[in-house]
């Protein structure tokens, strides 16, 4: 058996062989199975059970992607966004293809590419 090291919020710190002590207290410690995939799991805040991450199901448009996670974390070109209302949005005056790579404890990290351009009316 192994041990997991979560955050307050269910993303996963470490899985070590032995048990560890951390100096902040707030670290959730939680036994898994040996063979667990760290990048596979999350903590489910509410029983204290490991769970799968799963696939984002997200909405890529022309200039948007929409019905993405509360929480997630978008990086893109350098710069860090914390999506709360479901959905990010572009302003772009040349065609081309934004990047963003999506973060969120439970959802398995993607890149997704998102076609931009200027709004043809």
């Amino acid at each position: 058996m192994k041990y997991a090291y979560f955050t307050q919020d269910g993303k996963l710190l470490t899985i070590a062989s032995e048990p560890q002590s951390f100096p902040e207290p707030s670290v959730i410690e939680v036994e898994v199975p040996d063979g667990t995939r760290a990048n596979a799991i999350f903590l489910d805040l509410e029983t204290h059970t490991i769970r799968d991450r799963v696939p984002f199901v997200l909405n890529v448009a022309y200039n948007r992607v929409s019905n993405i996670p509360a929480g997630t974390s978008v990086a893109h070109d350098g710069a860090l966004y914390h999506v709360e209302d479901g959905e990010v949005e572009f302003d772009a005056n040349v065609t081309d293809v934004v990047w963003l790579h999506l973060d969120h404890p439970c959802f398995i990290a993607q890149y997704v590419a998102v076609p931009t351009g200027p709004e043809v009316v």
